[in-house]
């Protein structure tokens, strides 16, 4: 699952075909007005923690219109495939494994 997500040396993966597909659709004169953020957050044992901001607990709220949200979730802002998946990068360093 890993391999087929972050590929491995030449071979890419889904995270890099589907960053670079999402930008060259930005470059389309139709979509430039479009900007894209990214968050990264984990649930384990029951918790869930935000991989881009130091594994801060988060809390899991719903609204008045039954809407579900992560109080307390990073975005960023992003402007490229390379500033994607150096997020993903960045929260996989976080993230618990096993």
């Amino acid at each position: 699952k890993t391999w087929t997500m972050s590929g491995e040396g030449d071979v890419i993966g889904i995270y890099q075909m589907v960053a670079r597909d999402i930008f060259a659709q930005l470059e389309k004169p139709d979509n430039r007005h479009i900007s894209i953020s990214v968050s990264y957050f984990e649930i384990y044992q029951g918790h869930i923690f935000d991989l881009l901001n130091k594994r801060n607990r988060l809390m899991v709220l719903e609204d008045g219109k039954g809407k579900v949200g992560l109080k307390g979730l990073t975005e960023y802002s992003v402007k490229n495939a390379s500033e994607v998946l150096d997020a993903i990068d960045q929260g996989n360093s976080v993230r618990r494994q096993g």
